[in-house]
């Protein structure tokens, strides 16, 4: 189930999502198609399951750690987890069956913490198993004092170290010093991995028949030779597989998660844009006064998750502008808990080693010309790219020294 959520003001709207998909056909065709062996990267999240040591506040429960749901000075006591002063705990974080820890590429943690900036250090460090000794990953010297703030942490290779021989992983987070607690609603570990397929072997030619012996000739007449075995026929090739049809469907909202509507109001009439201009008909819009709404949308029967190759969400909109008040579509990432803002970002880029202009567009950049001498560089483009993404930042080349471009053009 998607679920999309409408911010701030008041408005009306009309909201139907639209999308389409695509499936591949007759995979035992493929399968007899010889293939060189190739990698594929595998992305996973391990959330906390339980707590090795340590205690947490009471009615709260580390399986909040999942998600991170505050912004800001928010506060809901069971949306996060309270250290008190010079306190820990260690979250255990199970292996997903089927990865084997010899094939992790790369991983990550992700935070979002609150609590004292500079007079109080909090310290997020990983157990290496085969020394038993606390790898460092940082600490909070990243946010400011008692608000809001999401971080990633990099743990640093050979990543296998960091797994039992039962596939356990270990994130220690705490305080030695006794002077204020400390809030934290997100210890999340992402990951990927790198398995290999090996393709199937073309089918085997027939071996070619023996020729006949030539028979001795009268009277000392050699015998003829005899003639070579025929030779024997190469192995087919598997036929390619066939390519799905596009599939199209749409999705209305069918119900509400959270927040309220105006009054005899239904969600129904957002399957449809029915009005234009000023017109007004209170019975064909949704009215939502300086609030969130969040709509459920149910994948249509036959059709996988997996299997979807574009989605959009088709809005008609009536409300302020948004220099006066801005209203936001999200959509919620059920793999992390956060929400997303639909939004594109497009990057022209030259590969030269001569000044050339470089052109961003997206709804929030910057406008005009950005003047900053040696930060556009490929790595750096990659690293934001990689940021923008939510992927763990790549320890390689120039990438550690690059700037992370996303606060200079506005993205």
């Amino acid at each position: 189930m998607d679920q999309t959520r409408r911010r701030v003001g008041w408005v009306r709207v009309t909201v139907v999502a639209l999308a389409a998909i695509g499936c591949d056909d007759d995979d035992a065709d493929r399968r007899a198609r010889t293939e060189v062996s190739r990698a594929l990267v595998q992305p996973f999240t391990i959330a906390c399951t339980s707590i090795a040591s340590g205690q947490i506040e009471s009615s709260q429960s580390v399986a909040t750690l999942a998600t991170a749901e505050l912004a800001g000075s928010s506060d809901g006591w069971t949306s996060y987890v309270e250290l008190g002063p010079a306190a820990h705990i260690v979250c255990n974080y199970n292996l997903p069956a089927g990865i084997a820890a010899g094939t992790l590429t790369s991983l990550s943690l992700d935070v979002n913490y609150m609590g004292p900036s500079t007079s109080q250090i909090w310290t997020w460090q990983a157990l290496d198993t085969t020394t038993g000794a606390w790898v460092s990953l940082g600490n909070n010297s990243f946010a400011p004092s008692w608000y809001w703030t999401k971080h990633t942490f990099t743990l640093p290779a050979p990543l296998p170290r960091f797994f039992s021989a039962g596939g356990v992983l270990q994130i220690r987070y705490g305080s030695d010093m006794n002077n204020d607690s400390s809030d934290v609603d997100q210890m999340l570990i992402r990951g990927t991995s790198d398995a290999g397929t090996t393709g199937t072997g073309g089918t085997t030619g027939a071996a070619g028949t023996t020729g006949t012996a030539g028979r001795g000739g009268t009277t000392g007449t050699a015998g003829t030779t005899g003639r070579g075995g025929t030779t024997g026929t190469a192995g087919t090739t598997g036929a390619a597989g066939t390519t799905g049809a596009s599939a199209p469907f749409s999705m209305a909202c069918s119900s509400l998660a959270s927040g309220t509507i105006g009054s005899n109001q239904s969600i129904a009439t957002l399957a449809t844009a029915e009005l234009t201009g000023t017109s007004d008909g209170w019975a064909n819009y949704v009215e939502v006064t300086r609030a969130s709404i969040v709509c459920n949308y149910n994948l249509p029967s036959g059709v996988s998750a997996g299997a979807v190759t574009s989605m959009a969400l088709l809005v008609n909109y009536y409300g302020p502008e948004r220099a006066s008040e801005v209203w936001t579509f999200e959509v919620r990432d059920a793999t992390t808990g956060s929400w997303v803002s639909g939004t594109v970002a497009v990057f022209i880029w030259y590969d030269e080693d001569y000044p050339v202009p470089n052109a961003t567009i997206a709804p929030t950049a910057r406008r005009g010309n950005i003047t900053q001498t040696g930060i556009a560089s490929h790595a750096a483009l990659l690293k934001t790219i990689e940021d923008m993404l939510g992927l763990p930042i790549m320890n390689q080349g120039q990438l550690p020294g690059a700037a992370n471009l996303r606060s200079i053009l506005g993205i």
